[in-house]
């Protein structure tokens, strides 16, 4: 196969790895959204919730899912690293940093979907307008002339 990137080189605002592993990406955009969340806190910290949960869908979210269809992580280690930030956004949103106090119960409170979840739907939403604009005989059979 050959190797068309670096490692530990980003194209596109993904970095890829040569065994296709995400590790060093998700550590990278953990990073960013965990800097991200960290300035909302210092800055944000006495607004409402609302305002609170619309900064953070708007930025930290939308960097923890850009291209997520492509690098999908599946080891349990690599999904906790991009859901961590989440975790910690909703006891910001919800101003509850107990320990005793479920984070789970702070999500479904903000009504927020876990990253999982939207990923999956983002991999299903791709299928679909890839399918809807490649109709099946032009995708797997080229047309001959």
């Amino acid at each position: 196969m050959a190797q068309w990137w670096n490692n530990k080189e980003s194209y596109l605002g993904v970095t890829p790895n040569t065994n296709l592993r995400w590790k060093h990406h998700l550590q990278e955009i953990s990073s960013t959204a965990g800097k991200s969340l960290n300035l909302i806190k210092g800055n944000f910290c006495y607004c409402e919730q609302d305002t609170k949960s619309t900064l953070y869908k708007t930025l930290v979210r939308r960097k923890m899912e850009y291209a997520s269809v492509m690098w999908d992580p599946y080891h349990r280690c690599d999904i906790d690293t991009v859901e961590n930030i989440r975790r910690a956004a909703a006891q910001f949103c919800k101003n509850d940093h107990r320990h005793n106090s479920s984070v789970t119960a702070m999500t479904k409170d903000l009504k927020w979907d876990s990253l999982v979840f939207r990923r999956k739907k983002a991999r299903l939403y791709t299928a679909q307008d890839y399918t809807q604009h490649y109709p099946r005989e032009e995708v797997y059979v080229p047309r001959t002339n």
